[in-house]
């Protein structure tokens, strides 16, 4: 019986996919604030969102 259990392969592959998908995000976000926000940004996701929340509330 060792130290590690048996399930340490798959473990270990989701720790690193994880560390490795969380250093990408870190670095994208530290490149986009650079750029300053503009009033795009800001306005064109709620408008997105209530059009899909229409869906919901006016169906076919």
């Amino acid at each position: 019986m060792g130290f590690l259990p048996d399930s340490f392969p798959a473990h270990s592959a989701s720790i690193i996919l994880t560390l490795i998908s969380g250093i990408a995000v870190l670095f994208l976000r530290l490149r986009a604030s650079n750029r300053p926000t503009t009033m795009r940004k800001i306005i064109i996701p709620p408008i997105g969102m209530s059009t899909g929340f229409l869906m919901f509330v006016v169906p076919v």
